[in-house]
């Protein structure tokens, strides 16, 4: 239920800046010169006559301002508001065009006026046009306080002669401010230019309002092509577990061969792998450069189908930008065309910049539900909330200089426009997102995390501030985009809150407030914090692989705090005693929370809160701790390694998080025979020895002597070590230096061998330690070349550090080219 209702309120929002811009191409707060554009022709004609004083012969005329007949037409339509608002100036020639002066009532009763613009219209509208004009017309004259005189006598009188004949008026030339004692019709020059100018004024801000679209269209096509991705891989891998259940049916439990890898010859098979080869799996530039997750110049490169995405995404922003301005010469509203090209693109850019700003906090929210919805990992999403923000400030940077040529070059407004509220809570605003996209540089994150964190957030709050601020004045407003960003922020926060509340109190009636307990140890030999949960709800916690949780320390100094960690271990009561995940060495090990569910996390200190936190261990007698955490989550999804044969499980330091759980639900499938791996090989690298004894003695003593998962660890440190364990090339030293391990029957076996051979000890081959580094390329390419003979699929997970990390993608991208159909590769990191 928690889901689905998560599934309405992010598909709404997402919806959200469509329905923005969906009134009929007009952005929300926008008033147009005309109701429609068939209106315009007669607007034009209406606003150019009614600006002149007309009278009867022989008599006196009382003139008023020209100004209240234009304001009652809804003309000027100013981009930006009044000649004193964001835009103003741009009308300032057109109003000087305005000759002498009119009566308001005159363009609606005076039969001289009204025959003029009759005469006008039906000589430059066109069939449609002409046909909304008299209604319009009626429409003016009524917001003005007036009746239009009966048309009757003018109609009949109005003809093709009658036309011809009547003087012509063209307010370029004529200038007299004289008052006009006949009928007149404008100067049909002078109306294609008007008209234009009206016409171009109004359709550039709608052009832009449905450019804007053009975001929305790219992130959603986006996005609904992650859908359909993620549509046909759990398909595709419904049937292949059915097809495993159908297996296992026939041939009893136990572990099932795995089915022969996709045939060559099959062309959908061909296809998906070209895709997977060339666009999904390799690195952004591969094979001239295999950097993906090392930096660059302090910068990492995604993997190819993100790069191409955001450089789609780069172009499109460019184009739309740059393209389709109706700039012309003799434009009444601006002294030149390039006059024009700069307002024209400073207001399409600052719009463009605000329709960035939904898909940005999307993007950066944790709580996304597109994150499960596509098969599009939380760092890929990083990487366009990265480049999703540097799109919105480079558009509003070019927003501000354009505006700021214009204020300075074209019209010396710049000082008494800065001190209007709007103009110089713009300037905040471009500032605070500059500043944003500087302060968030990849050597200020690693060294100072969570102070960026905390900028951050305040950053963003000040520059939303100043935006609603900006777009707020003359009635003019822009807001719409904003509010997508204001609920999807707080939508998800208060998700956060709910999760929070959800995973970690419960109340049962005998025994009032459950929570969570929790037991922190710190092992100096290691420098590993050892953190196991006890979560006091049932659900949402069916802790399984491919999960993390954020953790808090409400009680501490900065106890908003929260950080991803990657679930370790766990174990439920479920899970056989024999393959019970947690073998913890702490006073929880007996009891595994209210329902039986215990969590384990591995974390390498370094500094902040796990600074903090290895510092209360220290001072504990026995190093051990119980401070009140809480927890959020679960997030992440498993992945499908069961439809493998082999799996190569490449991980470094604390990285063994994530293949842990992976390795105890290998064990549970392989006792209820719904897997088809036979072949576990865990590679992992690190630099004490005792952070491998800690957890190789723990959740993975059992697994280890397992005949179906194979160790090899890699001690990188160079420092000596007198450990027997740590072995050479040398036979005679590996069968010295077994460790004493206890021998676990293997899937096959019946429980009553299980049972009697669990007392006893042996001498095994459990795990190798070997100094350096793994060689990550060649392990995989010889599990290639025996998958190949063999007709198997191999499954490559790696979380470990960016070098082990490239390399693995680096080898699965080249057994791919040289024609393997049958590998797969999963990454799992949380970095930028």
């Amino acid at each position: 239920m928690v889901a689905f209702k998560s599934l309405l309120l992010y598909l709404s929002l997402s919806l959200t800046p469509a329905y923005v811009v969906a009134g009929g191409g007009k952005p929300h707060g926008f008033s147009p010169s005309a109701p429609s554009y068939d209106d315009y022709c007669f607007l034009t004609i209406y606003n150019s006559i009614s600006s002149y004083t007309f009278q009867l012969p022989g008599t006196v005329s009382s003139t008023t301002s020209a100004s209240s007949s234009s304001a009652s037409s809804g003309g000027g339509g100013s981009r930006g508001g009044s000649s004193s608002g964001h835009s103003g100036h741009k009308r300032a020639e057109l109003q000087k065009r305005r000759k002498g002066g009119g009566s308001s009532s005159n363009a609606c009763t005076l039969n001289l006026e009204v025959a003029s613009i009759y005469a006008s219209a039906k000589a430059y509208c066109n069939g449609k046009q002409f046909t909304a004009a008299i209604p319009y017309w009626q429409s003016l004259c009524t917001s003005g306080g007036y009746t239009l005189m009966d048309l009757t006598e003018i109609e009949a009188n109005v003809t093709q002669a009658y036309i011809n004949s009547l003087p012509v008026l063209n307010p370029d030339s004529n200038s007299t401010s004289a008052a006009i004692e006949k009928a007149v019709i404008l100067d049909k020059a002078y109306y294609e230019v008007a008209y234009h100018t009206n016409y171009a004024h109004d359709y550039a801000f709608e052009q832009d309002a449905l450019f804007s679209w053009g975001f929305l269209g790219f992130w959603g096509g986006i996005m609904v092509l992650g859908m359909v991705h993620k549509i046909v891989t759990v398909v595709l891998a419904f049937f292949a577990d059915r097809r495993l259940s159908s297996r296992r049916d026939v041939e009893g439990a136990g572990t099932i061969a795995a089915p022969s890898a996709p045939s060559a010859a099959d062309p959908l098979a061909k296809t998906w792998h070209l895709i997977r080869t060339w666009f999904i799996i390799p690195a952004g530039f591969a094979p001239f450069s295999e950097h993906h997750q090392r930096y660059i110049y302090w910068h990492t490169i995604p993997r190819r189908l993100d790069l191409f995405i955001v450089s789609a995404f780069w172009i499109t922003a460019i184009v739309l930008s740059f393209v389709r301005y109706d700039s012309f010469s003799g434009n009444l509203s601006y002294s030149t065309v390039a006059n024009q090209n700069w307002q024209l693109s400073a207001d399409r850019t600052g719009i463009l910049s605000y329709a960035c700003l939904p898909f940005l906090w999307l993007f950066g929210g944790r709580n996304n539900i597109f994150l499960w919805a596509t098969n599009f990992s939380f760092r890929s999403f990083n990487i366009f909330h990265r480049h999703v923000a540097w799109v919105a400030t480079f558009e509003a940077i070019v927003h501000s200089i354009n505006y700021t040529v214009l204020y300075t070059v074209y019209s010396s407004s710049y000082a008494s426009s800065y001190a209007s509220n709007y103009f110089y809570m713009g300037v905040v605003a471009t500032i605070t997102m500059s500043l944003m996209v500087l302060l968030s540089h990849s050597w200020l994150r690693q060294k100072f995390y969570e102070s960026f964190l905390i900028i951050h957030i305040v950053l963003a709050i000040v520059m939303i501030y100043a935006l609603l601020r900006h777009t707020n004045f003359e009635n003019e407003t822009w807001q719409g985009y904003l509010y997508p960003v204001v609920a999807i922020w707080g939508s998800d926060r208060v998700v956060r809150i709910v999760r929070v509340l959800y995973c970690n109190l419960h109340v049962k009636f005998s025994k009032g407030f459950i929570h969570n307990e929790t037991t922190v140890r710190y092992f100096a030999d290691a420098d590993l914090l050892r953190i196991e949960m006890s979560p006091g709800v049932r659900a949402p916690f069916k802790p399984g692989p491919g999960q993390h949780y954020y953790l808090y320390q409400p009680m501490a100094l900065l106890g908003w705090e929260n950080h991803p960690f990657t679930l370790g271990a766990y174990s439920t009561k479920d899970m056989p005693a024999a393959h019970n995940g947690v073998a913890s060495m702490t006073s929880i090990s007996s009891a595994a929370g209210s329902y039986g569910s215990s969590l384990v996390f591995y974390v390498r200190p370094y500094d902040g809160w796990t600074q903090r936190l290895r510092k209360q261990c220290q001072k504990a007698a026995d190093g051990i701790v119980h401070p009140k955490l809480l927890i959020e989550g679960p997030y992440g999804e498993k992945a499908d390694l069961h439809h493998f044969d082999t799996l190569l499980l490449f991980v470094g330091g604390t990285g063994i998080a994530s293949a842990v759980p992976y390795i105890l639900d290998h064990i549970q499938c392989a006792r209820n025979g719904t897997t088809r791996t036979t072949n576990i090989q865990l590679i992992w690298s690190g630099r004490q020895r005792a952070m491998f004894d800690h957890i190789a003695n723990t959740e993975l003593r059992d697994a280890l002597q397992r005949n179906d998962v194979h160790g090899n660890f890699y001690i990188t440190c160079r420092a000596p070590t007198t450990s027997t364990a740590v072995l050479g090339q040398e036979e005679e030293k590996k069968s010295s230096s077994l460790p004493q391990v206890m021998a676990m029957p293997s899937a096959n076996s019946n429980s009553s061998d299980s049972d009697s051979a669990s007392a006893n000890y042996i001498q095994v081959p459990a795990y190798i330690f070997t100094l350096g580094r793994p060689d990550v390329k060649q392990l995989i390419a010889t599990t290639v070349e025996q998958s190949k003979a063999s007709s198997s699929k191999v499954a490559v997970l790696v979380c470990g550090p960016a070098q082990m990390a490239d390399d693995s993608r680096a080898a699965v991208f080249s057994a791919l080219r040289n024609g393997f159909y049958g590998i797969e590769y999963f990454e799992e990191t949380f970095g930028w």
